[in-house]
C-alpha cells in the first residue's frame, strides 16, 4: 500500500538542464509532491534540490533497470519521469515490470522511441506525411563524396543517432569529410549528409495521452546556442505562433507519441518554409521557463498519469525569456 505522503515522482537525469527544469517545475506546483532526483554523477546538482536523492548507473548499463526497480519499491515511487533519450529507450523495455509495481510512466512502445531517435527513420516518416525535412541523403566511406554534389556547401554531416547535437559537423570543403566521418561514427555506424538550413531553430513541447492526442504544447524560439551551430539552449523566450505550434504537434502525432516530446524546426528562410531538425523523446531542456509561462509540463503529465481528465492547455504568457546561468549549491554532504 502506498504511504498517504504525497505523490511520489522520481526523475532521472537530475543533473541535466531537462532534468533541473522538472524538478524546478515541480516546486512551483500544487500538487503534494516529494521529488526523488536520480543521475549517474554524484556531483548532480538536481540531487541536492530534490526531497530525496539516489545515484544511479547508466542507462547502458545492465545493473540500471534492476537500481530503478529497486528504488521505486523501496520508496513507493508512484511516477518516473525521464529526461536522458537513451533512459527513455531502456524504460520502454521494462515497462511491464513498472506496471506490476503500480508505477506510471507516459512513454511510447520501443518502436516509436526507436523511430524518433533514429534520424533518418524520423525523416522518412515525417516525408509520408508530407511534413517537411531537410534533404538528406543516407552515405557511407565509400560513396559520400559523390553524394555532395546533390548539396551545397555548407554541408551537414551528422550520425543517425546522438543527442545535444552530439557528432554533427558543418562542414565547408571536401578537405573536412574525414574528421566529419571520425566524429559523426564515434555515436553511430550510419550517418548521412543534410542541407543546411539557415533560420532561426523553434521548439514545440508536447504533451500527448495514451491515445496519441495532443493535452498541451508550447512554442520557444532558440536565442543562443552552444555550440552556435546547434545545440543546447543556453537562451530562448516563449512565443505565440499558431503555424509553429500546429506542425510541431503534427511531428509529434505522426510519430504516435505519448508522454512528453519536443520536436525542433527551423524556419529555412531560402525557402520560407519549416523543416524539421530532430525531435527529442523527452521534455526540453529549458523547460522551466515553459513552466513560469503557464504550461508546466511536468505538472500535466502526473496529472494524466493519475488518470485525470485534463483540458488542452494551449494558454501562456508570452516574450517571457530565460537565460542559462550558473547557480553554485552548497551542502553539507556528498551523495
Amino acid at each position: 500500500m502506498k504511504k498517504m505522503n504525497g505523490i511520489k515522482v522520481l526523475v532521472t537525469g537530475a543533473g541535466g538542464p531537462a532534468g533541473m527544469g522538472v524538478i524546478k517545475s515541480l516546486k512551483l506546483s500544487d500538487l503534494d509532491i516529494n521529488i526523488l532526483g536520480a543521475d549517474m554523477d554524484k556531483y548532480a546538482p538536481g540531487l541536492y534540490i530534490s526531497d530525496k536523492s539516489f545515484i544511479i548507473p547508466a542507462a547502458d548499463n545492465e545493473k540500471f533497470s534492476e537500481k530503478i526497480l529497486e528504488i521505486c519499491d523501496l520508496e513507493d515511487v508512484d511516477i518516473i519521469i525521464p529526461t536522458v533519450d537513451q533512459e527513455v529507450v531502456i524504460f520502454s523495455k521494462f515497462m511491464d515490470r513498472l506496471n506490476k509495481i503500480h508505477v506510471k510512466i507516459m512513454i511510447p512502445n520501443l518502436q516509436n522511441i526507436l523511430n524518433c531517435i533514429n534520424k533518418w527513420k524520423t525523416y522518412n516518416i515525417c516525408k509520408k506525411e508530407r511534413l517537411d525535412v531537410p534533404l538528406s541523403i543516407q552515405v557511407t566511406r565509400e560513396n559520400i563524396i559523390e553524394n555532395m554534389s546533390e548539396l551545397d556547401f555548407p554541408i551537414v554531416i551528422r550520425p543517425y543517432q546522438s543527442r545535444g547535437a552530439r557528432g554533427i559537423s558543418f562542414i565547408q570543403s571536401k578537405d573536412e569529410i574525414p574528421a566529419a566521418i571520425r566524429k559523426a561514427e564515434k555515436y553511430s555506424d550510419k550517418y548521412m549528409i543534410q542541407e543546411f538550413v539557415p533560420g532561426p531553430v523553434y521548439t514545440v513541447s508536447c504533451l500527448l495521452d495514451q491515445k496519441s492526442n495532443i493535452k498541451a504544447s508550447i512554442v520557444l524560439k532558440k536565442l543562443k546556442e552552444k555550440p552556435s551551430t546547434g545545440g543546447v539552449a543556453i537562451a530562448g523566450k516563449t512565443i505565440v505562433n499558431e503555424e509553429i505550434r500546429e506542425l510541431g504537434e503534427k511531428y509529434a502525432k505522426a510519430l504516435n507519441w505519448v508522454g512528453i516530446c519536443s520536436p525542433e524546426i527551423k524556419f529555412d528562410i531560402n525557402e520560407n518554409k519549416y523543416k524539421l531538425m530532430e525531435i527529442n523523446p523527452r521534455i526540453f531542456g529549458y523547460n522551466y521557463l515553459a513552466s513560469v509561462a503557464g504550461v508546466n509540463l511536468s505538472e500535466l503529465y502526473i496529472n494524466l498519469c493519475l488518470g485525470k481528465d485534463i483540458e488542452k492547455n494551449l494558454d501562456y504568457k508570452e516574450n517571457l525569456f530565460f537565460i542559462r546561468s550558473w547557480n553554485d549549491i552548497v551542502v553539507k554532504d556528498i551523495k
